[in-house]
């Protein structure tokens, strides 16, 4: 085993892990989400997460821009339809939707400078500011807002979370699985939509049922505007937010310059509403670096000005006299395997095959030995970032990690006489992307399965997009994923196993799944409404369509030069308040 860890840990190879939130290299961010709302007064948030070096690295030269490092290519920044982190990370600073997210994540007065919500909590009607513009100079009316709901839910779109938020929204389960062949049909549904302009500076919605924390998805970017003839001019999905122009913004940034798989830059809006209160680092250009060794040397030599550290890094760092941040980004980090067909092997269709395969890997060695960090060893999917860590103490360890080796092999081969199927013949085809952690997490994983079950593993290295592609056409048998939550509730995590979720790669299913689900959608108390999401995560841990494995702490290094960036589990990197030290 010693052997095995010394071998793993001189393996450098770049391949990176990602989903909802964003990749695990060590330098990616994950996605945003917030809770309850506030006054206007409280939006200027503490400069958390800020890390000094002690003059060991006093950052770029350019006194009117910084350089972050993003890690990898935001695969499009079209705001209906993206799930990714890095899209995610640079739509939060150049859109802006009804409500924005402070620095401790509560929803205030974004396009929106006010809203009412009637007695039962499920109609709310936004008053817009007059002066919130696009950066073609049109303003941003209630109309941007129907358009681009709209379009989100409508089938043709193709939105991997419209079966997420249709829930929410009244009609838009019923336009989501209109029949798009009946064009009067869709029509109608489209207008049925609780999504209305009353006037250009007046939207109403109207939800399903009460939801404490609508005004934070507000804040997502889903539910930003879009402006409807500027999107039509860009073909519509085909087209919008493939480069820099192919786009409008109206938040505190524009994207002023996109080099594909290079590097990103945003630039202060001078014309954003709020412009005197956001936006004080004139540029910030986000590289796309998925070797942390590379970023290390970058950050070292004056290149960037933040970047995120592998455990070896942080050590090193310290040493220097450096002092790194660290934060919980709320991402769980799992196995997705494929049930369906389409696998190598019909093995993996048995719930015993794939709780053995995540029982067989040692979590702790992996955190502690391998990537060297503080990453915790997961006791269920949903980390304890969300509800304050409520909801985690209430559902407990639901992943027995006591089990013998002996006994896993058992459990295996017991699913493997099931399926029918020889465990000697088993190849598993694990996809990932770029980045030297996850190659060694892929590493690790493939010895501990040859080791323990005696199954072969081969690795395939793929660009982010490419993943993402064999991934929503299940061309994989195993995928080490990342989830990041959007919202602060468990239903961030636990919606998107549901059958035929957009973000459902598995092919995995169950009735009474989806009936928890729905049912934990629909109840408005919330010990109720926890109840039944225990219960769904429960059902889920002992059917293991996806085999969670830990649950990340992130470490991070600031030069001298950057101050005030916003991190935590709801917003990973937000340098809408930053600013540079003289």
């Amino acid at each position: 085993m010693k052997k095995a860890l010394a071998l793993v840990l001189a393996l450098t190879m770049a391949l990176s892990m990602a989903a909802c939130g964003g990749s695990a290299s060590s330098s990616a961010p994950a996605s945003a989400a917030g809770s309850e709302a506030s006054s206007a007064a409280d939006s200027t948030p503490a400069a958390t997460g800020t890390t000094m070096t002690n003059g060991a690295y006093p950052g770029t030269a350019d006194p009117e821009s910084v350089s972050v490092n993003l890690a990898s290519e935001p695969p499009e920044m079209c705001s209906i339809t993206t799930t990714d982190a890095n899209a995610i990370t640079v739509l939060r600073h150049t859109v802006e939707g009804l409500t924005t997210l402070d620095g401790e994540n509560t929803p205030v007065p974004g396009v929106a400078e006010s809203w009412d919500i009637n007695e039962d909590g499920t109609v709310y009607t936004f008053h817009l500011r007059s002066d919130s513009v696009w950066s073609n100079g049109t303003p941003v009316t209630a109309a941007d807002f129907v358009f681009a709901w709209t379009t989100l839910f409508t089938p043709t779109t193709g939105a991997a979370y419209a079966g997420t938020w249709a829930p929410y929204i009244a009609g838009a389960s019923e336009l989501l699985n209109t029949d798009i062949e009946d064009t009067a049909a869709l029509e109608a549904a489209q207008e049925a939509l609780g999504v209305k302009a009353i006037d250009d500076t007046t939207l109403e919605v109207t939800l399903t049922q009460p939801c404490e924390y609508f005004l934070s998805l507000c804040a997502f970017p889903n539910f930003y505007p879009v402006n409807e003839d500027f999107w039509n001019s860009m073909n519509g999905v085909d087209g919008y937010a493939l480069d820099a122009d192919a786009m409008l913004y109206n938040g505190p940034y524009v994207v002023s310059e996109w080099q594909h798989e290079d590097h990103l830059t945003i630039s202060k809006n001078e014309n954003y509403w709020d412009a005197a209160n956001k936006g004080f680092i004139p540029n910030i250009n986000f590289a796309m670096i998925s070797e942390s060794s590379t970023a290390l040397n970058s950050f070292q030599g004056g290149e960037l000005d933040m970047i995120g550290l592998a455990g070896d890094q942080k050590q090193l760092l310290e040493a220097e006299g450096c002092t790194p941040g660290q934060y919980d980004d709320g991402a769980v980090g799992y196995l997705e395997f494929n049930t369906t067909e389409s696998a190598s092997t019909a093995a993996l269709a048995n719930a015993k095959v794939r709780t053995a395969l995540t029982l067989a890997i040692n979590a702790e060695s992996l955190c502690r030995d391998v990537l060297q960090n503080s990453f915790e060893v997961a006791d269920g999917f949903t980390p304890a970032a969300v509800n304050e860590g409520e909801y985690a103490a209430q559902r407990g360890n639901l992943i027995d990690r006591t089990m013998s080796d002996e006994e896993i092999k058992a459990l295996f081969d017991e699913g493997c006489e099931e399926a029918g199927v020889d465990p000697s013949t088993i190849t598993l085809k694990y996809v990932t992307d770029e980045g030297d952690s996850a190659y060694q997490t892929a590493a690790f994983i493939q010895n501990q399965w040859a080791e323990k079950l005696g199954i072969n593993m081969e690795v395939n290295q793929m660009t982010f997009q490419s993943r993402l592609d064999a991934q929503t056409n299940k061309d994989f048998d195993v995928v080490f994923a990342l989830w990041s939550p959007d919202y602060n509730d468990a239903l961030t995590y636990l919606d998107m196993w549901m059958t035929n979720n957009g973000n459902n790669h598995t092919g995995w299913g169950s009735e009474e799944y989806d009936e928890l689900i729905n049912q934990a959608f629909a109840e408005a108390d919330t010990q109720a409404h926890r109840d039944l999401l225990v219960q769904a995560e429960t059902l889920l841990m002992e059917e293991m369509p996806i085999g969670p494995i830990y649950f990340r702490t992130r470490d991070y290094i600031c030069s001298d030069k950057l101050t005030g960036v916003v991190r935590n589990a709801f917003q990973d990197m937000l340098l809408t308040y930053a600013t540079i030290n003289a």
